[in-house]
């Protein structure tokens, strides 16, 4: 029998304490996050990857070239090259572009856009954060319109 001076009498009280005030089913943190990759993987490949590629095919139709990386789990960027410059010219940190990025701690995607020139000129910028399910095809296009807009307008002018 424990007396109640005896420590693994009060260890046993905070946890049973512990035990009733919180939710008997809490997923493991490893699941969660397996959960959160798992959406954000399929999001960028059934939504975000075919807006993206859609749009790419009509810049290479005009004469302009794109690419698209993807980073697992983790985000989805397309780069853009207007025609006016050699795609050489460009350097990954000048290099104008739309990221969307999963947040680590929740299950919110993060839009980027960065509309910086080789010259430096421009800005990259978290632009939105909004949840996984609210990432549609049209929001997508938008995006990507936004950045080219900008990159047009600069490179005509």
């Amino acid at each position: 029998m424990l007396h109640i001076d005896d420590p693994r009498f009060r260890l046993n009280q905070l946890l049973t304490r512990y035990e009733t005030r919180t939710p008997k089913e809490v997923s493991p943190p490893q699941a969660e996050e397996e959960s959160l990759v798992e959406a954000f993987d399929r999001i960028a490949r059934d939504v975000i990857r075919p807006a993206m590629e859609e749009i790419g095919a009509e810049l290479e139709r005009r004469g302009h070239t794109y690419e698209i990386l993807i980073v697992p789990g983790r985000q989805i960027t397309m780069h853009l090259y207007p025609a006016v410059l050699r795609r050489s010219a460009y350097a990954a940190p000048c290099c104008p572009y739309v990221a969307f990025g999963r947040d680590a701690s929740t299950a919110q995607i993060h839009v980027v856009r960065s509309t910086i020139m080789p010259n430096g000129r421009g800005r990259a910028e978290i632009t939105d954060t909004l949840p996984i399910d609210q990432v549609t095809r049209q929001y997508v296009e938008t995006q990507v319109l936004d950045v080219l807009g900008s990159l047009l307008s600069v490179a005509a002018g």
